[in-house]
């Protein structure tokens, strides 16, 4: 069950709000693990995934690992950039498990803070 605090705050409701980002360029755990989710969605909240963010507000960009950071930095940067016109309130970037040095360059990168601020 998805934990229903936090980033989606009550899932059933906030479901419209919440799109997750399928942008990765390498690999297929983006998508795995996308899968999974929309398992959890239907299994849990008879929600369907492609149902989530229809008056998005909050994006998450998920993926298994962080090694240097450039993976997500690219990805997030080319889909900004083709996507100026979004109105970004939130972005929750996820992953399954980081490599400390990685983690700290990705959040130095120039996209982030154009974000955050």
């Amino acid at each position: 069950m998805l934990k229903t605090d936090g980033i989606f705050g009550d899932i059933q409701t906030n479901y419209p709000n919440i799109k997750f980002v399928r942008i990765s360029r390498k690999g297929s755990s983006q998508n795995d693990l996308l899968k999974l989710i929309e398992i959890i969605l239907k299994e849990d909240y008879e929600i369907d995934i492609n149902m989530c963010g229809t008056i998005p507000k909050k994006y998450i960009y998920i993926d298994d690992c962080i090694y240097s950071g450039n993976t997500a930095y690219y990805d997030l940067k080319n889909w900004l950039e083709k996507n100026d016109e979004l109105v970004i309130e939130e972005l929750h970037t996820i992953f399954l498990a980081a490599y400390a040095s990685g983690y700290y360059s990705f959040t130095k990168k120039e996209c982030l803070h154009y974000l955050m601020n």
